[in-house]
C-alpha cells in the first residue's frame, strides 16, 4: 500500500497506481532490500523514476519519516495497523497487479508435522489486523 500523511494531496484517493505517485519524494528501505528493488523495477517499467529522499532500515522508520513530512512510501499493509492513527498516516491501496501477493504455505500432511510446526502454521493462518483477514 502507499502510505502518506493524512493531509497529503494523494490522501484523497481510494486507490492509486505507483506511477501516479512517482512525482513525489519517497521514503524507502535501503537499496539492497527486495521491496526497494521491486519498487524501482516497477516504476522503471512504467517509464518513471522514484525520487528517494531518504532510505532507512525498517518499516517503522519509514512510517516515522512519512509522519515528519519527509515523503511518502510503499509498505506491506500488515506492517501499518499500529502506526496509522498514532502517526496520522493514510494507507492507500495500490491498483498495480504486482502489488497484490498471495502467500502460500506448503506441506505434505498437517497432522504429520511436529507440534511446533503445527503451531507455526496455525499462527500464520490466524486472522490478523483490523479487518480480520487471513494472510
Amino acid at each position: 500500500v502507499l502510505v502518506t500523511p493524512q493531509d497529503h494531496p494523494l490522501a484523497v484517493h481510494d486507490k492509486l497506481y505507483l506511477h501516479q505517485a512517482a512525482e513525489y519524494d519517497f521514503v524507502g528501505l535501503q537499496q539492497d532490500a527486495s521491496l526497494q528493488s521491486l519498487l524501482h523495477e516497477q516504476a522503471s517499467q512504467a517509464g518513471r523514476t522514484l525520487r528517494m529522499r531518504i532510505q532507512v532500515r525498517s518499516f517503522d522508520a519509514i512510517c516515522r519519516m512519512i509522519h515528519y513530512g519527509m515523503g511518502i512510501g510503499v509498505l506491506p499493509q500488515r506492517t501499518l495497523y499500529r502506526d496509522l492513527n498514532d502517526l496520522k498516516l493514510r494507507m492507500i491501496p495500490l491498483a498495480d497487479e504486482w502489488a497484490t501477493r498471495e502467500l502460500v504455505i506448503g506441506m505434505r500432511h498437517y497432522a504429520a508435522l511436529p507440534v511446533v510446526s503445527r503451531h507455526l502454521v496455525d499462527h500464520l493462518l490466524t486472522p490478523s489486523g483490523p479487518t480480520g483477514e487471513t494472510p
